[in-house]
């Protein structure tokens, strides 16, 4: 509490007169300023707080008082509210009562989760709203209910979460007079993913989705191209909206290709899977006689056998024998370089 003085004199106590309703009974003085020492009372357990010096002081007009205080409990319903200050000597009043500036106590909203994906519902709670007062609530700024609080002041709806990318969004309640509480909501987005980016046609690839709407069916579609897409799989989410599956990469041409997933709530969420001709790759690009190496190969046919040669001077080739390829068209092998393959 700030109070500038307005006339000169010997203050020797200042009372702080609180509006009904809020509880002034287990105050407590933390720090006072300008002024001299003394003690906090609360006379006949009332609203009054009064501060009286242990020695009267004179205080000069325009002088600063700040007195700080602690544990007092708010009333319990939101509104604009003002304190009364008046300062005294012994036997007369000297400045006051003086009225503060309206200040405001707002209301209370609380969730019943504060994360989640889209489609999820929320229960918002809301409390302390001023009685019979009517009240409009937004999340993300756009308006999901207008309701009467009524004489408790307090309200509680189940709201669906929208689709929304991923980060932090607000709920809000707003009263008629202005005065409004609003909490904080994590979205969740959407995820999709692959267990293998890499491989061939007609391979089976894990499949796994997170955070979509909760019971629900997504489509998982290949992009071919333009407005070309490819429906691979539907599946249907949990209710956490989680799904898991095995999708198969389609007969198409080498290149990069993006596959999407969307929920029949409209998230989505896509990656990218890359076809290409065969290829060779190695671990070291220099070796030495009996040095091994080890070979790697993308993209053959699946589960097939593969044979190794080492052609040595355009002409003569060495047999290094074979492997074996996995499902995605991949194999590793480890070669031995002898003087006869060198």
């Amino acid at each position: 509490i700030i109070f500038t003085t307005h006339n000169s004199g010997i203050i020797y106590a200042v009372e702080v007169l609180f509006p009904d309703g809020f509880d002034v009974s287990n105050a407590e003085l933390s720090s006072v300023f300008n002024l001299g020492s003394g003690q906090l009372y609360n006379p006949d357990s009332g609203q009054v707080l009064r501060y009286v010096l242990n020695d009267p002081v004179v205080v000069p007009s325009g002088r600063a008082i700040v007195i700080e205080l602690s544990g007092i409990v708010n009333i319990d319903q939101a509104g604009y509210y003002q304190l009364t200050v008046t300062t005294r000597s012994y036997f007369e009043i000297i400045d006051g009562p003086v009225d503060s500036n309206l200040f405001a106590i707002n209301p209370l909203l609380t969730l019943s989760s504060t994360s989640g994906s889209a489609g999820a519902e929320v229960a918002v709670v809301g409390q302390f709203f001023g009685a019979n007062q009517d009240v409009e609530v937004t999340f993300n700024d756009v308006p999901i209910d207008y309701l009467n609080v009524g004489e408790d002041g307090a309200f509680t709806i189940v709201a669906a979460i929208p689709s929304l990318e991923s980060g932090i969004y607000y709920f809000k309640a707003t009263q008629e007079d202005g005065l409004y509480a609003e909490t904080s909501y994590w979205v969740y987005g959407p995820l999709f993913y692959l267990d293998e980016y890499f491989g061939i046609a007609g391979m089976d690839v894990n499949v796994e989705g997170n955070n979509f709407a909760p019971n629900v069916n997504v489509d998982i579609v290949w992009d071919l191209g333009g407005p070309t897409e490819a429906l691979l799989k539907t599946i249907a989410t949990d209710g956490l909206g989680e799904f898991q599956t095995v999708i198969t990469v389609p007969d198409v041409d080498f290149g990069e290709y993006i596959i999407t997933a969307t929920d029949s709530e409209g998230n989505s969420d896509h990656s990218w899977f890359m076809l290409s001709e065969p290829f060779l790759g190695t671990e070291h690009s220099k070796n030495i006689k009996g040095s091994t190496n080890e070979i790697q190969g993308y993209s053959f046919s699946a589960q097939s056998t593969v044979t190794l040669t080492w052609d040595k001077d355009g002409v003569n080739e060495a047999d290094l024998g074979s492997a074996t390829t996995s499902s995605n068209g991949m194999f590793t092998a480890c070669l031995l370089y002898t003087s006869d393959a060198a």
